[in-house]
């Protein structure tokens, strides 16, 4: 009877230390182990007791701390840029917790709102995937026994430079008539071959590759942000995808100055859409592409862009700073006009690491909703302020509630643009 009155008394005992010991275990938990501070600004970290931060005394950080209750709440300021480590400690003595962090300088960008062209190739079409031909002898695979693979981009047929996907079926047309082998030069992986094939007739008289071809071009999209000094772009705030290969691999791209002819309100179940116009005729690049990443498109301007809404350069919040609340979006109507509307910002992740849908952003303004229901495709990478500050940009919508829609931090934009490296951080302080 003892025994069991004692085993009863343990597991008591067990639970409450359980009990107490679960908001330390969960604050211990979503701790982040990357920080980046923005040089002269402030970071407040509470921890509850018996957690402490400890600061190396010789790094770029220096804190004050007070206790309120059961908590400690520790102001860190960054000194100097550099990096350093804070000390999650028990009792003040045991650690358990480190958190990096890198003092970087207050970097500020021009944000966009300018519709653009993406192209993701100015030269060649690319191979989706590989078709059989029903021939007049049976089923072939003229495009396959060739040697072609999705993913390859056939820059020229017989010497002939392809940009458009129409090239492509009338020159494989003309060579299946003419009795003779088509000549390819494709790209793969960076590498440049050569390949030859001969069109197969079908029992309709039409001579085919047996492949299916993308046209390059992505379509309208919104840029984002420009950093005058390293010239570094971002733009959509979202990856460029194919239906059928996945994410495009970029060989070569550009962004082209695009202008809104037409918008198509969204509705429940049905994502609304800006209908764009742009030309891809020598002298009309406006950047290039290098970057194809989840968090959007990214490269060098050649030129600052026109059409900007706001002249001063805004500072870039970092994603800790960023909070839910009132906010503005950048976008285009009608034509190249860059206009301001209201939105508020419903939930911001505290995210530790770079992910996307960091923000959920619902459109207030009651303009914006009588002329497009909400968010719309082609409004993918409409810059988000709050408080003066760049924050972030829009990517997706929901497609039940087009007034919703997803969003992407600052931070991780300008991250995946480069801006953080140490080259591009001396040319952006």
């Amino acid at each position: 009877m003892r025994w069991r009155t004692l085993r009863a008394k343990s597991r008591l005992f067990f639970l409450l230390c359980l009990v107490l010991m679960t908001p330390l275990i969960l604050q211990i938990i979503g701790l982040p182990g990357n920080m980046r501070l923005v040089i002269g600004e402030e970071q407040q970290l509470a921890l509850r007791q018996p957690l402490a931060l400890h600061i190396s005394p010789h790094g770029p950080l220096a804190s004050t701390s007070q206790r309120t209750g059961w908590l400690e709440v520790s102001q860190v300021r960054p000194l100097r840029l550099g990096k350093s480590k804070l000390e999650v400690r028990l009792f003040g003595l045991i650690p358990i917790r480190q958190i990096k962090v890198e003092v970087i300088p207050q970097i500020r960008v021009q944000v966009g709102g300018q519709a653009v062209g993406v192209l993701i190739s100015s030269h060649g079409v690319l191979v989706a995937r590989l078709l059989p031909v029903e021939g007049e002898i049976g089923r072939r695979y003229p495009a396959k026994d060739a040697g072609l693979l999705p993913g390859d981009v056939i820059l020229s047929i017989d010497d002939v430079p392809i940009y458009q996907v129409e090239q492509v079926g009338r020159m494989v047309e003309a060579a299946g008539r003419a009795g003779r082998k088509t000549h390819l030069e494709i790209q793969r992986d960076g590498k440049l071959m050569k390949k030859s094939l001969e069109p197969v007739a079908t029992e309709q008289g039409q001579y085919l590759m047996g492949l299916e071809v993308e046209d390059p071009a992505a379509g309208v999209g919104t840029l984002t942000f420009y950093e005058p000094e390293s010239r570094r772009y971002g733009a959509l705030g979202h990856v460029i995808t194919s239906t059928s290969s996945g994410i495009y691999q970029i060989r070569s791209g550009r962004i082209v100055p695009a202008s809104i002819a037409a918008v198509e309100a969204g509705k429940r179940g049905r994502p609304g859409e800006k209908i764009g116009t742009f030309t891809t005729g020598s002298g009309t690049g406006l950047g290039t592409i290098d970057n194809n990443s989840q968090f959007g498109i990214y490269g060098r301007l050649f030129r600052a862009p026109d059409h900007a809404f706001f002249k001063q350069l805004f500072p870039v919040a970092m994603a800790h700073q960023v909070k839910e609340g009132p906010a503005e979006l950048l976008t285009v109507l009608d034509d190249e006009k860059v206009e301001k509307f209201k939105v508020e910002i419903v939930k911001a992740e505290r995210q530790r690491r770079p992910a996307v849908k960091g923000l959920v952003i619902r459109v207030t303004d009651p303009r914006l909703l009588k002329r497009t229901g909400g968010i719309v495709q082609g409004m993918s990478g409409s810059p988000l302020i709050q408080d003066g500050r760049f924050v972030g940009a829009v990517t997706h919508v929901f497609v039940n509630d087009p007034t919703r829609g997803y969003g992407v931090l600052a931070e991780w934009m300008l991250q995946e643009a480069g801006l953080f490296s140490r080259e591009e951080l001396s040319k952006a302080s």
